[in-house]
């Protein structure tokens, strides 16, 4: 019965690893979902107890993940970043390249001790900005700072959640554990490598491509499509009328996808073609309030707006459609953890909160067949939003939607210096043994909170739930592993197959592997998976451990090729109106200097053999 008890707890274990990992590349569930259906489901079946389940909250690694989320908020919200970039941009005003060195100087450095997507989301709009004003196209800049952001992660240990993950999972191992520094030489040294790259070959490989609203707006743009909602108005003449016969732009540049008449879809009860679709519903009459989902470049675009009758945006719930003011049309980035994430385009939350209404949706690489108003909007989806300058301004303020056309900058408080000293007590002391970074962390979120830094309903908000989700679901992955013998089987495995290769092939195998799972599922979700299993194997093999620890921190940073594998790179994916190719084109080489430099540097600060 014991036999069969562990046999059936083995091919559940199993289906669960191949049901997480397929998961992870479809994107079809949310990684931190697809992590607590994994520890949901190995508690189920028994796999592993209510105990061992509850065991991973006792790991240290999302206690400091989750701190230093506060500080880092803290460290913004008081204006110590904006001030810090206001300086730099007094030296835009003189030297346009030193100012961009001076930039990603900055970005490096604060990336090795907080957070680096809040530093990214606060770069970029002052990227565009100086780039536009010294006529540079910002997508020769964004790439680089996403790149800069992620190789300053690298250089200390709580730069990113990966590394405090890593070394969590080596503090509950027989490994020692690192000190916050331990790795800032080899992780600056690989900076300066990827660096070096960047300025020899960035503008080579680097794409020209004008933004979102520079798409729309100037003739210089390509021909990119974009989706749009046209509404018809109540009591206009186009009610009645056909679209052909008020001149609706033709083409394949400008396809009618749908339209919308009292919530039902007019293109479901159509049994034709797909190809045929276009052509029938440009001959059905038009009524007030119907909605006309289309798809169409950026001059056709601009023609549906002049046509009489029909207006652009979803609309419909104004309290007045605000022609006797003047408005103009912004882009906005929908930043992460916003409250707008799932909910519709048409949404009344955006409408009655702020009078403001969307214009139309860029979202890369997705082609978009539904209702226009019941689009739920995403991460990373670029925006272009009409209101009047003081409905735009308090739309933007509280950074649901993140402004792309101008730089917000925070008024500086007093109490930022209790937030930038907060932060330098915990490295400080963190370098000294002073305590644990887990126990400085935890003190620090909590000082800054009691000093009022930031509010606890902001320091809430401020931390990456999903992280932490994603984390504890993988941990009780990790330990099914242990548990059923799998991790001990592909150790044995492994270790009879890589004994006849010297240490240095299997560090580079290592970082390899980690850098290609990181690319395919989360950077998180790769760490939890490899770390146990390589620490395992080099013991087995008579091997230092920490070199490969090392190598696997490094390579689960190491998201260049696309941008998907991390969150910054998503960010200026679509805020720079990049293509997937574009990372493919610069990141895959990216990819390639920094194996070759971490199998260079790591041996040189640790011995491989033990």
């Amino acid at each position: 019965m014991q036999l069969f008890t562990h046999q059936f707890h083995l091919i559940v274990t199993v289906m669960t690893l191949f049901f997480a990992i397929i998961s992870f590349i479809r994107e079809k569930i949310p990684a931190h979902i697809t992590a607590l259906l994994v520890m949901a489901t190995l508690l189920l079946f028994g796999v592993i107890s209510t105990g061992e389940a509850l065991s991973v909250f006792s790991n240290n690694a999302p206690i400091t993940i989750a701190s230093m989320f506060v500080i880092g908020a803290a460290l913004k919200n008081t204006g110590v970043l904006d001030q810090m970039v206001s300086y730099l941009i007094r030296i835009a005003e003189k030297n346009f390249w030193l100012a961009i060195a001076a930039f990603y100087l900055f970005v490096l450095i604060a990336s090795a001790f907080m957070n680096n997507t809040p530093i990214v989301i606060i770069m970029t709009p002052v990227i565009i900005m100086i780039t536009r004003k010294f006529n540079h196209y910002p997508s020769k800049f964004l790439i680089p700072l996403s790149y800069i952001a992620i190789m300053g992660g690298t250089c200390t240990l709580i730069g990113t959640s990966t590394n405090l993950l890593v070394n969590g999972i080596v503090i509950t191992s027989q490994v020692p554990s690192f000190n916050i520094f331990d790795i800032s030489l080899p992780g600056l040294i690989m900076a300066v490598a990827g660096i070096l790259f960047l300025l020899i070959f960035g503008d080579k490989l680097l794409p020209v491509r004008p933004l979102f609203t520079e798409e729309v707006f100037t003739p210089e743009a390509g021909n990119k499509h974009f989706i749009a909602n046209a509404m018809v108005l109540p009591e206009s003449e186009s009610i009645g009328k056909t679209l052909d016969e008020l001149g609706f732009p033709q083409g394949k540049d400008c396809l009618v996808i749908d339209i919308i008449r009292k919530d039902k879809s007019l293109t479901e009860s159509l049994s034709h073609q797909q190809n045929q679709v276009d052509y029938l519903l440009r001959n059905i009459p038009l009524q007030s309030f119907d909605r006309i989902l289309i798809r169409s470049n950026k001059e056709k675009l601009i023609a549906v707006n002049k046509l009489k009758g029909l207006i652009l945006g979803a609309r419909e719930g104004l309290s007045e459609l605000r022609e006797a003011k003047e408005t103009v049309v912004m882009e906005g980035i929908v930043g992460p953890g916003s409250r707008l994430i799932h909910s519709h385009i048409s949404s009344a939350w955006i409408r009655r909160r702020y009078n403001c209404h969307i214009w139309a949706l860029h979202r890369q690489n997705k082609i978009i067949k539904k209702n226009f108003s019941k689009i739920p909007l995403k991460f990373g989806d670029v925006l272009l939003i009409e209101g009047t300058s003081e409905d735009l301004d308090d739309f933007f303020k509280n950074e649901e939607v993140i402004s792309l056309t101008t730089y917000r900058k925070r008024a500086f408080s007093k109490k930022g210096l209790i937030a930038l000293l907060t932060i330098i007590a915990v490295v400080v002391l963190s370098a000294l043994n002073f305590m644990p970074i887990s126990g400085l962390a935890l003190i620090g979120a909590i000082l800054v909170i009691f000093t009022e830094c930031i509010t606890p309903q902001k320091a809430y908000e401020s931390i990456d739930w999903r992280i932490l989700m994603l984390i504890f679901g993988m941990l009780t992955l990790s330990i099914a592993m242990e548990k059923t013998g799998i991790a001990e089987f592909i150790v044995q495995n492994t270790a009879s197959f890589t004994s006849q290769f010297g240490a240095r092939a299997i560090l580079i195998s290592i970082y390899f592997m980690t850098s290609l799972l990181t690319e395919l599922m989360t950077n998180n979700a790769a760490a939890v998976l490899i770390t146990p299993l390589i620490i395992s194997l080099t013991l087995k093999l008579g091997l230092n451990p920490q070199p490969f620890i090392v190598a696997i921190m490094f390579a689960a940073s190491a998201s260049y090729a696309t941008p998907l594998g991390y969150q910054t790179n998503t960010y200026v994916y679509n805020a720079g109106n990049y293509q997937f190719r574009d990372f493919l084109k610069i990141g895959i080489p990216m990819n390639i200097i920094n194996l070759i430099t971490a199998v260079l540097v790591i041996p040189l600060f640790w011995d491989l053999k033990q």
